[in-house]
């Protein structure tokens, strides 16, 4: 922060700072645009497709593919 002193005192040695400034401050405001909605919809899709995930016994068979991936030797009986 103090290295900026420097700097700014240099700048303004230059005229490089303006003396009037217009600003114009324009107050936020939410808007429904395509974007959120967007969102809301992956949302609610990635939501499903996880409880799909989750109901499915998908865990179980992640964790039997990594034990089978490190070597462990497990015996499942399929039908």
């Amino acid at each position: 922060m103090i290295a900026g002193y420097p700097i700014d005192a240099i700048i303004a040695a230059f005229g490089a700072v303006p003396r009037i400034r217009n600003e114009t401050v324009a107050l936020a405001h939410i808007s429904l645009n395509y974007t959120p909605i967007l969102n809301i919809l992956l949302l609610a899709v990635s939501s499903l497709l996880a409880l799909r995930f989750l109901s499915t016994g998908a865990p179980d068979m992640l964790r039997m593919m990594v034990a089978l991936s490190e070597g462990q030797d497990h015996h499942h009986d399929h039908i």
